[in-house]
């Protein structure tokens, strides 16, 4: 019985190599290939099974597929499963018969990367996966000047624009347009505008915009993903990873951006604007944040009052550049940055941050009870 798997191994790394093969003798990536076979009217093919296959996570295929294989690209079923296959067989004669879709597939070839049609990685906009999470979104993030960011006016701090998905001929496209708060030499709103490609990843449940700017900056947007039946994904809150804005100042930096596919009314910007804070479980307040909270309401005031009868902890808030100059009195220079890290190994600082199904839904419940997303049903 061992020898007998053993040999159905090998049979099948030898289909497996050999397709691969022919794939590369057309010019063909997985996707293509599939799409081959499926024109073919061959209804023992299913493109998820043979994906599976050539990622090694299925075993074997079936001997209809294998004869599928050999009708469409003029193969004998011999040759097919040969530990001494010829790719070039009949070459001349598949090429005649599909020679308009090859021009075709060449054409679409270049921009797609290795792992195009696998289910581990997925981009094709004829993916179900991906139908209800393609539309424009419109964005909002805390600016990443920091003399913006640090305005009590929202309006100022709040960076707006809209992220498009969209399909793109086998792939799903990306354009984010970001409203820069500045007038072109024309007199008009100066935006700036990124533009990439989606890839979903099931297997951790995330949406993956990689985007690019003409001009030599890349842009990352990641947000949770969960599979949606029937309405389209009204929200979420997504990690960002960019560069600064600040012309002098350019730097490595990480935020959230709220995606909606409404777009939020001036009167709500300071409803969602704590939700686009780097937010953790643990919340920090000073006396001057908790006497405002009370104030509030009554019923908050009554909240307040209660919490601090659990004795929360009292903190300290210190400024680095502050506590530098002090140090600058008792240390030599060459002291400080040991100081500094020192000091941070005493802070409470979190050492990461996510978004997970909480925040999500709470950012979706604030706006639908801010009248939003009425007319479907809450996304989860």
């Amino acid at each position: 019985m061992d020898e007998i798997k053993k040999a159905e191994e090998e049979i099948t790394k030898t289909i497996r190599k050999n397709i691969r093969l022919l794939m590369q003798r057309h010019g063909l990536v997985l996707s293509r290939f599939c799409e081959f076979l499926e024109n073919s009217g061959e209804k023992s093919f299913h493109r998820s099974t043979f994906t599976r296959f050539m990622n090694g996570k299925v075993g074997r295929v079936n001997i209809a597929f294998l004869v599928s294989c050999c009708y469409v690209f003029k193969l004998s079923l011999d040759n097919l499963v040969s530990e001494k296959f010829n790719p070039d067989e009949n070459v001349e004669k598949f090429r005649e018969t599909y020679r308009e879709a090859l021009n075709d597939a060449a054409v679409a070839r270049e921009p797609e990367p290795d792992w195009q049609g696998s289910e581990i990685f997925i981009e094709n906009p004829a993916s179900p996966l991906l139908e209800k999470y393609m539309q424009t979104y419109h964005c909002y993030y805390h600016s990443t000047v920091s003399s913006e960011n640090a305005s009590d006016n929202i309006l100022e701090s709040l960076i707006s624009g809209t992220l498009d998905i969209k399909p793109d001929g086998r792939r799903c496209k990306a354009i984010l347009k970001i409203d820069t708060k500045k007038l072109d030499s024309d007199g008009k709103p100066d935006y700036k505008t990124y533009s990439g490609h989606v890839v979903l990843c099931p297997s951790v449940q995330s949406v993956n915009c990689i985007l690019t700017l003409p001009e030599g900056e890349f842009c990352f947007i990641i947000f949770r993903y969960s599979h949606l039946n029937q309405a389209k994904q009204e929200c979420r809150l997504a990690e960002v990873l960019s560069i600064s804005s600040k012309l002098d100042k350019r730097c490595p930096v990480i935020h959230r951006m709220l995606l909606s596919n409404e777009e939020i009314r001036k009167e709500d910007m300071e409803i969602i604007a704590p939700h686009l804070w780097l937010n953790s479980t643990e919340i920090l307040l000073n006396d001057k944040g908790m006497s405002k909270l009370a104030g509030l309401s009554e019923e908050y005031g009554r909240i307040v009052d209660e919490a601090i009868e659990n004795k929360p902890e009292h903190m300290f808030r210190l400024d680095e550049n502050t506590v530098e100059k002090i140090a600058e009195k008792y240390l030599e220079p060459e002291e400080l940055p040991m100081f500094i890290t020192s000091l941070r190994s005493c802070s409470l600082t979190k050492r990461y941050n996510k978004v997970n199904r909480i925040a999500d839904q709470r950012m979706h419940d604030v706006l639908f009870r801010r009248g939003y997303f009425q007319g479907t049903s809450p996304s989860s």
